[in-house]
């Protein structure tokens, strides 16, 4: 049981490319769950929890998963990640164990974020927010890479009366669930059979067990052997997120035809979820689909008020090969956030795919200035990018009189 715990934080944490449901009136896991606490909102709360938000930016930027993961309210956390409202035995000692075995595990929860970032991703803070409903904050981060794709993980927050916040629970878009219902799953997975049949039938209980070791399966690289044992799964579980989000992560490995089935099924079964929009912009680029995307990316930005979508809105219309459509959109990118390099090489690439070598130019001169890059550096990427198979985006750069003449100066 204790090798299933890592395995599900980084599952729950991880970043392939793909807020919370909208009817959540009728989510009782969250507000009738043991360690929810209410809060008034007030320019003294938002304080603190802003202050909370900025810690936690602090803490992954400079690597420090144990600090991290000390915001967090884990005995609140807990309670939830143990709650079964259908047993009526006491469960205490199984409680115990599990929550031993699982806190010994958490800080994978900070060490995936901080891995990200280590290796050229980014982690901001984009908004804060009073939940009205829930009375209580929220804190929204980004989690961004070139190579993982984009992420948010909204931070539900709670005031334990010392002058302070606490994490309670973090929603994962890519999940499309609460990190405490994931690990509640796995609690079931923990308890003897005897006790679990009080209040799970044989069939519930067997395909939960499968459930597992599809993820099991997934993080091990095994996507065909997770892919068959989801298909055999019937009833219920065929129906939750976790089941949509464990066949899509498998899917993409194996071919074109089986992960947009994949992707089709999240799409029937959760319309109207903000994470659903996030996981469907790959649907509807392999469909080439650019309209279908942008749909998508409008209803994100809608609930997330998230500007570096503008980055990927830009991506999208190079993928279809509307460069000129792009490069606003990179110009927005950089202006908002001057110090990402990669929306300066897309406007670099978008500008020569149009066919204006002069812009282009310019362009690699004010990186140069701005310390990007040295002259050697960017005539070095710009001749490697030529050379390139994957694409000879800046060939025609490298080819033209006014490259060439820039380059002998």
């Amino acid at each position: 049981m204790n090798k299933l715990l890592p395995l599900l934080l980084i599952l729950t944490f991880s970043c392939f490319q793909s807020c919370r449901t909208e009817n959540k009136k009728k989510d009782d896991f969250r507000e009738n769950l043991p360690g929810f606490q209410t809060v008034s909102e007030s320019q003294v709360n938002d304080s603190l929890a802003y202050d909370l938000g900025t810690q936690i930016q602090q803490y992954i930027e400079n690597s420090d998963s144990e600090s991290y993961i000390k915001l967090f309210d884990t005995k609140g956390f807990m309670k939830r990640a143990t709650f079964i409202p259908e047993a009526s035995s006491n469960l205490k000692k199984y409680e115990k164990g599990f929550t031993e075995g699982f806190l010994r595990n958490f800080q994978n929860v900070g060490n995936q974020i901080v891995k990200e970032v280590e290796n050229g991703g980014f982690y901001d803070l984009i908004s804060l927010r009073y939940d009205v409903l829930e009375k209580t904050y929220h804190l929204l981060f980004r989690l961004y890479s070139e190579t993982s794709g984009l992420n948010y993980h909204d931070y539900q927050l709670v005031y334990r009366n010392e002058g302070e916040f606490k994490v309670l629970d973090v929603y994962t878009y890519t999940t499309g669930e609460n990190l405490s219902r994931t690990i509640n799953n796995i609690y079931l997975l923990s308890l003897p059979k005897t006790i679990v049949d009080k209040f799970l039938s044989f069939g519930k209980m067997a395909s939960h067990i499968k459930l597992g070791r599809a993820s099991q399966m997934i993080q091990k690289g095994n996507y065909k052997g997770a892919h068959m044992l989801l298909e055999s799964l019937n009833g219920s579980l065929n129906d939750q997120k976790i089941f949509h989000v464990l066949n899509i992560q498998c899917s993409q490995f194996l071919n074109e035809e089986t992960h947009l089935k994949a992707l089709e099924g999240l799409r029937k079964h959760f319309p109207h979820d903000h994470s659903t929009n996030l996981m469907l912009i790959d649907y509807y680029i392999l469909q080439n689909d650019s309209d279908g995307a942008l749909t998508c990316i409008h209803r994100l930005e809608k609930s997330t008020q998230d500007n570096f979508l503008d980055y990927i809105r830009g991506n999208v219309y190079v993928s279809a090969n509307q460069f000129n459509r792009a490069l606003p959109y990179y110009l927005k990118t950089v202006e908002n956030y001057p110090l990402y390099v990669n929306a300066r090489l897309n406007i670099i690439a978008c500008q020569v795919q149009i066919g204006d070598f002069h812009k282009a130019i310019t362009e690699i001169d004010t990186m140069i200035k701005e310390g990007f890059m040295t002259k050697q550096e960017a005539i070095a990427y710009v001749e490697a990018e030529a050379g390139s198979s994957s694409g000879n985006t800046l060939q025609p750069l490298a080819d033209s009189s006014v490259y060439l003449k820039w380059k002998n100066i």
